[in-house]
């Protein structure tokens, strides 16, 4: 890996979150725009409110803009800029150099709309991250947002690719799922894999938020790869880990690693869509669940059928298995899922062992397989 001149002669080279901290706080001071430093709460993290700005992204389908502006304000100033050509300067003498000009009516490039937009941006984080912070109202003049709440949030930080008005009022962002959760790696991925195909098959963009006590990080599913959004990635200078479906197994071991060091993982997970897609949100909750249902017992299945938990002199086992399966596969409803598992799981523990073998009848699985032979989870 090539080294930077400062890294050459061994001195510390800030990585982008030190530069953000750094920008904000040159905005802060010499852009008269209000102290994002402060009320911020710099030099504290931003997980949570920058998770929910690229989420707000993802479900704009525009995370290229996103990362433009975040580029903008993770850069190392001063530098050369397209915007004052051959002047090194500070990002806030270009904003100013910018604001000066719109005031004047004069016509701005859109690298310059796009510096522009830093304002917005770092309004809308604020609004995520410390909404006690905003002069923005929820339910009155006088009630402001007092706790982070992406829902409430977001009324006043939507733009208009992913916002909605009705009766003059702007929609919240759908949280369609918000439920603890805690398991192990191997349930995590039957549970996110469930997540991103199903959610991925209503062709609709969806934002994942992963919470713990200190840390929030944001997951997606975008042109069939997986994203985790996590802050402390500007330290490595990256915004997020990418990579396909098929590497789950890797994608699981980069979310305990990024939120805990240990074999279970507890968190609040909340699953976020457009306003516009709301309408689907109970047919996404049910095909979820079931999605996930199947998830499990193909687990567990695939567990039983390695032992021999029957222990009797038919070893067809597996061929039960795999019938449990195609039968759990053509049902629709999850109550007709559990009633069926549970009867299953009876059969499994060995509850109806001493059953009376002349009353006993062949079963409809593939081969001669009776019932007493049931191996299954």
């Amino acid at each position: 890996m090539a080294l930077h001149s400062g890294q050459e002669r061994g001195l510390k080279v800030p990585n982008k979150y030190e530069n953000l901290f750094d920008n904000i706080r040159d905005i802060s001071s010499n852009c008269n725009m209000g102290n994002y430093y402060l009320k911020l709460k710099l030099p504290g993290g931003l997980c949570f409110g920058l998770s929910h700005m690229w989420g707000q992204a993802v479900l704009a389908q525009d995370v290229a803009t996103f990362n433009s502006r975040m580029d903008l304000l993770t850069k190392a100033y001063p530098c050369l800029t397209g915007v004052v050509p051959r002047r090194k300067l500070r990002l806030s003498s270009v904003l100013n150099g910018i604001l000066l000009k719109a005031r004047q009516r004069h016509n701005l490039s859109e690298e310059e709309l796009l510096y522009l937009s830093i304002f917005p941006f770092l309004d809308g984080l604020l609004m995520y991250h410390c909404p006690e912070k905003t002069s923005f109202p929820v339910n009155g003049a006088e009630q402001k947002p007092m706790v982070q709440n992406a829902v409430s949030s977001s009324r006043f930080v939507l733009n208009d690719r992913v916002a909605r008005i009705t009766d003059g009022k702007m929609a919240a962002l759908g949280k369609v799922y918000h439920r603890p959760y805690m398991g192990t790696r191997r349930d995590y991925a039957m549970f996110l894999r469930s997540i991103f195909e199903t959610v991925n098959s209503f062709e609709i963009p969806f934002f994942v938020a992963f919470g713990s006590l200190r840390h929030e990080i944001g997951l997606s599913f975008i042109n069939n790869q997986m994203y985790i959004y996590d802050a402390n990635i500007m330290k490595n200078n990256g915004y997020y880990y990418q990579m396909p479906l098929s590497n789950m197994r890797q994608f699981i071991e980069k979310l305990f690693s990024t939120l805990v060091h240990d074999d279970y993982l507890a968190v609040d997970i909340s699953i976020y869509i457009r306003p516009e897609d709301i309408d689907k949100s109970l047919s996404l909750n049910n095909d979820f669940y079931l999605s996930y249902m199947k998830a499990k017992l193909v687990w567990e299945v695939r567990d039983y059928s390695k032992q021999r938990v029957w222990h009797m002199h038919w070893h067809r086992h597996i061929s039960r298995a795999k019938f449990t399966l195609q039968k759990v596969s053509e049902m629709r409803l999850a109550r007709d899922i559990k009633q069926y598992l549970e009867e299953e799981k009876q059969l499994c523990e060995g509850v109806n062992l001493q059953l009376n073998i002349s009353i006993i009848t062949i079963t409809e699985a593939p081969g001669i397989i009776m019932a007493g032979q049931l191996i299954t989870g």
